[in-house]
């Protein structure tokens, strides 16, 4: 470091400067979008409300323009400003309850010097106050599709009981004015709203669950479609779109189908008016960077560096800079305690930013085998940035190559390891322990891999059918912190076998069925049997899965269906296929050198899998969850579908093992030593198999 002073940016708006001469000068360019806003709500001819969605990804400077426009209006005549952030009461049941008492607030503290004005802000307040009360104790949500908005009925007699102190003297005139607020709250509203505008400013949105945000934006539009009033609200488009997704998911008459509403034109009975905030120019970024970083000339060194590879995304950048400053400042202080140990700033800078980016199973194997670092550097070369060919040493293990070099980090990776050109930063050297002390170095700051935020960065470059070979050996199985069945970890043996590196799909079941006429014809009436795909008519076998859902595994099968089709590939080919061994299965998922409770580690990870804490609410395609791979490279054997092996349950043998869990499973239930037990005619939507194979 420069001097004795730790360099931290604070999380603050970023782009505006809060005190000296530059005071309120925009330095990202997203002034221009505070103006323009700003002139709308001068609009004075509306005849409803009008809502304008602020649309970026998190940390895109969203909160910066929301506080412009905030202290902008906040100015002008006859205008009460709203500031609520629904992320501080994300434990309340019903975000509109808080809402509503933010609004009051405002109302409440809001001062002119025109009488009339104030009297009319003053007949609206009253009714405001009403609303919580009547909604915390007597509203009742509904929906009404397609494509409506909520509805809302007020339980009168609840909202009394919340009364109970009044004097009971004003219990006719409450229940008057609550049976009022029921027949026409609206226009009770919209009556109050005259001679001022009431401008509303909803930031962090993005940062509560999905359909949180919905049912708020739904109570606004239900009570608050009145003239007058104007809401901006600083959000990720995405975050509506789930959120829609799932609030409506109940609507159909199974997971897999289309809601009964389309996203797009939900939003537009919302949002009137959509503006996608722009990434900041490059070059405002980096000199916002520099600005903010002048006082240390070292950082002032990976600015440019920073900016390129956090996207110029406001919030990531200043991030950066706070783990790079408290990493230097951490080597500087071991420096002075350890007089031998030295280091070069650059090289914990270029690695503090590549973990915070890469894929995490990258980092993984870097840790593992620092060496793989620098070759990885050689490979990427000036005139030709691929991380491939012959330069390149990987890890014998390492086999799904292709998906943890594949992603958006790609480039960003490319960006901080590339030599010559205009990079003028130290390079890793060919030294495994050198490389090893920046890695110990980063590890005070940052989390152990970058957050996933819901979206799965990679695709398994793997095809459905493919199989791997397991040798014969020992490996860990069951666990004794699990459930009972699943005690005591013990090491087992297994012979050689080939496992399937995904479930069976529908396509690959629908070969089996349109080529065994005899057995689909025999089951093809029974309960459940494939109940998921487009059937033909009576006299028909033209089944099909469903469009889209071709290479997702098949389910409603029960173990004889799952045994017929081994038979069947086995006569077609000439080799045995069969159900895995329980044993087999376990070693597949979990590799043979520890007792990992999930096949890519011990800590459970979202993105690496399809659970309940996905939120997909249904199977996924094969091959969506590389990172999820265990150490045989055998995937999906965490979430998806729990899978049949060909294994009694116990010695009653009046159930089979299922393994794996499923979509519908929470992160105990699909660890890889977790067991259930499924009759054997059990058909369901969360139950597939996989083959093995001699």
């Amino acid at each position: 470091m420069s001097n004795d002073k730790i360099l931290i940016l604070d999380d603050g708006p970023a782009g505006l400067e809060k005190e000296g001469k530059d005071k309120d000068k925009d330095k990202l360019g997203f002034s221009i979008f505070r103006d323009v806003i700003c002139k709308i709500i001068d609009a004075q001819d509306l005849e409803s409300s009008f809502t304008i969605g602020l649309f970026g990804q998190y940390g895109s400077g969203k909160t910066t323009v929301l506080r412009w426009i905030f202290d902008a209006a906040t100015k002008k005549d006859a205008v009460v400003t709203v500031w609520f952030n629904p992320w501080r009461f994300v434990q309340e049941e019903h975000l509109i309850i808080p809402f509503f008492h933010a609004l009051a607030d405002a109302l409440s503290s809001y001062k002119t010097p025109d009488p009339t004005v104030r009297k009319t802000v003053k007949g609206f307040l009253k009714k405001v106050k009403m609303i919580p009360a009547a909604l915390a104790h007597g509203a009742k949500l509904g929906v009404s599709l397609p494509g409506g908005l909520a509805s809302v009925e007020i339980d009168v007699e609840r909202a009394l009981a919340y009364e109970e102190s009044a004097k009971r003297k004003k219990i006719d005139k409450l229940k008057d004015e609550y049976q009022s607020l029921y027949y026409n709250l609206t226009e009770q509203l919209t009556a109050e709203v005259k001679d001022f505008r009431v401008v509303v400013c909803i930031d962090d949105l993005d940062r509560c669950l999905p359909e949180k945000a919905i049912e708020l934006l739904e109570g606004i539009k239900v009570f608050l479609d009145i003239p007058g009033f104007f809401f901006v609200i600083g959000v990720d488009e995405r975050v509506i779109r789930r959120g829609i997704e799932v609030r409506y998911q109940d609507f159909t008459l199974n997971k897999s189908a289309k809601i009964p509403i389309d996203p797009g034109e939900y939003l537009e009975k919302i949002i009137q008016l959509p503006i996608n905030l722009p990434t900041p120019a490059q070059t405002k970024m980096k000199a916002l960077i520099k600005e903010k970083t002048k006082g240390d000339k070292q950082l002032t060194n990976y600015c440019d560096l920073v900016s390129d590879v956090m996207q110029r995304r406001p919030r990531a950048c200043k991030r950066a800079i706070n783990m790079l400053s408290t990493n230097i400042a951490l080597a500087d202080a071991r420096k002075k305690q350890d007089t031998e140990f030295d280091y070069k700033p650059d090289l914990l800078a270029k690695w503090t930013l590549l973990r915070s980016l890469a894929n995490p199973e990258l980092i993984r194997w870097i840790e593992k085998k620092p060496s793989l670092l620098f070759d990885i550097q050689q490979a990427i070369s000036k005139d030709d940035q691929q991380m491939s060919g012959p330069k390149l040493k990987l890890p014998e293990e390492l086999t799904d190559w292709d998906a943890v070099i594949t992603g958006d980090w790609y480039e960003d990776v490319c960006a901080i390891l590339v030599t010559g050109g205009e990079s003028k930063l130290e390079v890793f050297p060919n030294d495994e322990r050198e490389i090893r002390k920046y890695i110990e170095l980063a590890a005070a700051t940052g989390i152990d891999k970058p957050e996933s935020k819901g979206v799965r960065r990679t695709k398994s470059r793997r095809k459905p059918g493919e199989m791997v070979r397991i040798p014969a050996g020992e490996f860990w199985m069951g666990s004794d912190d699990g459930k009972p069945d699943e005690s005591p970890a013990r090491r087992e043996q297994t012979g050689a076998f080939d496992i399937g590196v995904f479930p069976v799909t529908n396509a690959e079941f629908k070969v089996f069925i349109d080529n065994d006429s005899e057995y689909f014809n025999r089951v093809r009436n029974e309960e459940r049997f494939l109940m998921h795909w487009e059937r033909g008519d009576e006299e028909s076998a033209n089944w099909n899965p469903r469009t889209g859902k071709e290479n997702h595994p098949v389910v409603f099968v029960n173990w004889h269906d799952a045994a017929a089709y081994c038979k069947w590939r086995s006569q077609k080919e000439g080799k045995h296929y069969r159900l895995p061994k329980e044993k087999e299965w376990e070693r597949a998922a979990r590799g043979d050198n520890d007792q990992r409770k999930y096949p890519w580690g011990d800590e459970f990870d979202s993105a690496f899998c399809n659970s309940e804490s996905s939120d997909i609410g249904d199977t996924n395609e094969v091959g969506s969850y590389p990172e999820g791979a265990s150490p045989h490279s055998c995937q999906e054997m965490a979430g998806n579908v729990w899978e049949w092996c060909d294994d009694w349950y116990d010695r009653w043998k009046d159930s089979h093992v299922v393994r794996g869990g499923s979509w519908n499973y929470n992160a105990f239930n699909i660890r890889a030593s977790s067991r259930l037990r499924i009759g054997p005619d059990a058909r369901g939507y969360y139950i597939g198999f996989r083959l093995s194979r001699d």
